[in-house]
């Protein structure tokens, strides 16, 4: 049975297969635009609930648990919640200890570690579970391959049940592994070409609070007051992708849910990929840019994790070069920044708005940032240190009036403001024609190089909504050369 909260905290009406929103994602719940569509009651309808005969599967003041009909058939549904909230399955646990063990002892010792390194990615599933193949599975990610799906007991790592490919994390965590990192292993949303997604990270150099290098990227995420360093890395064809964040700290169900959002940001899992690529098959510009043979098929712009340090950024960027840009933001990092240590290598938190509220200009000239640039970014930091700029109020807001709040903030423009729409906000229809850079690659490859004014290139964006942010960084990715796209329509472009 499945029953619905309201957002008052009472009991709606009891319907069939209904999620709450709220407590969703308060329980380490996937980013908001993983979940299925809103019904009504801010619950999004899942489907696949029903398990094997072993299980049954309840949802109870929004949190969704298998059961196990072993000892807990005569738990009322609300016990049943507190004693999985806060009793952590005891029983459970102590069971599968136990019969862990037991295996473990009479496995040759291949067997016994590949067995562990599947507790540790979360792939082990029941007893009857065939273990002959288990490195391959621990190769191939955390998903379960055992149809109907089961709920999953994990040694690290939140209980993870897919259902009818949407996932939900119970409150469950486990401490972390015994080299004193956690694993968080997840199914990032396809397609995802995680190379050339994340490869923007090292296109300047080496960035102290986002070092890329051969395909994993550190970082250091906030949960709370507390700094969490992570190392992100993705593997898999596009169409498969598999990520795993490994992370020191308090293995948390707060730590992972902020993991996971972060990871979410970096891999671009916000964007709508299948919608955009139907959609651009018809245009004679995108399509030769989206098809599997592109060189472009999987790409997803990251979004910022940090919207203060995006903002940053997009004034470092202003009227100077990338280049220039990146070097200055490098000193400002290492200088204000937290540096924190993580696998042998030294990431760097990005400096917070109150650390940045207090500087004087004078130390931000002497990193070559000019004067009005130092004013503005110390402005900036003084808004956010004192609540008179709420990003996150800004966040929820529509694309004009974010850009009009912003656009309100000294040192932040229409240019700005749009950037920070696309790349920190996610917003899908944005066409930044203020930068140079977008209508350059415009003019490339719809008006065969003609230069064209931000008006004129707002009009032609126009054939692209409602997907004009993708749009945008394909065309910039394309004219940048950053992977060879034959393009066979290019004779048939014209103004």
């Amino acid at each position: 049975m499945l029953t619905a909260l309201r957002r008052d905290g009472t009991t709606a009406a009891v319907r069939d297969r209904l999620l709450p929103f709220d407590e969703y994602f308060a329980l380490g719940g996937l980013p908001e635009h993983e979940a299925l569509e809103d019904d009504g009651l801010g619950a999004p309808r899942l489907v696949g609930l029903d398990g094997p005969p072993d299980v049954e599967r309840v949802a109870v003041a929004g949190v969704a648990v298998g059961q196990h009909r072993q000892g807990h058939r005569g738990r009322h549904a609300p016990d049943m919640l507190d004693y999985l909230a806060h009793g952590e399955l005891p029983h459970v646990r102590a069971t599968q200890a136990a019969r862990r063990d037991q295996e473990a002892a009479q496995a040759d010792r291949a067997k016994a570690e590949a067995l562990g390194d599947a507790r540790r990615q979360g792939v082990v599933h029941r007893r009857d579970h065939d273990t002959s193949g288990l490195a391959e599975q621990v190769a191939e990610g955390p998903g379960c391959h055992i149809t109907p799906p089961v709920l999953h007991f994990a040694s690290a790592g939140p209980h993870r049940a897919i259902l009818g490919g949407t996932a939900f994390l119970t409150k469950k965590m486990q401490p972390p592994s015994r080299n004193g990192r956690a694993l968080l292993a997840f199914r990032p949303r396809p397609p995802l070409d995680a190379q050339q997604t994340l490869a923007r990270y090292g296109r300047w150099g080496l960035d102290p609070s986002s070092p890329y290098r051969d395909g994993t990227l550190h970082r250091v995420a906030r949960a709370g007051d507390r700094l969490v360093p992570f190392r992100l890395t993705v593997a898999g064809p596009p169409t498969r992708p598999r990520a795993t964040v490994a992370f020191a700290g308090p293995d948390t169900p707060a730590v992972r849910t902020t993991l996971r959002q972060e990871a979410a940001h970096l891999l671009g899992e916000r964007w709508d990929l299948p919608g955009f690529y139907a959609a651009a098959a018809a245009d004679p510009v995108l399509a030769p840019l989206v098809r599997p043979s592109s060189g472009l098929f999987g790409l997803r712009p990251t979004l910022a994790p940090d919207p203060f340090e995006m903002l940053v950024g997009a004034i470092s960027a202003q009227q100077v070069n990338l280049t220039f840009a990146f070097a200055t933001r490098v000193r400002l990092v290492r200088r204000y920044g937290t540096p924190v240590e993580f696998e042998g290598i030294t990431v760097h938190a990005f400096p917070a708005p109150a650390v940045l509220a207090d500087v004087p200009v004078t130390e931000l000239r002497a990193m070559q940032f000019s004067q009005r640039k130092g004013e503005y970014i110390i402005g900036l930091a003084r808004e956010l240190a004192t609540g008179q700029l709420d990003l996150g109020a800004v966040a929820r807001a529509p694309d004009e009036t974010v850009i009009a709040r912003l656009t309100a903030v000294r040192g932040l423009g229409r240019w700005s403001a749009e950037w920070f729409l696309a790349r920190a906000l996610g917003r899908p229809d944005v066409c930044p024609a203020d930068d140079l850079g977008v209508r350059r690659a415009v003019e490339a490859l719809c008006f065969r190089g003609r230069e064209r004014d931000a008006a004129a290139v707002r009009r032609r964006a126009r054939a692209w909504r409602p997907h004009r942010s993708l749009a945008t960084h394909y065309l910039l990715a394309a004219h940048a050369g950053e992977r060879r796209v034959t393009s066979p329509a290019l004779a048939a472009r014209g103004a």
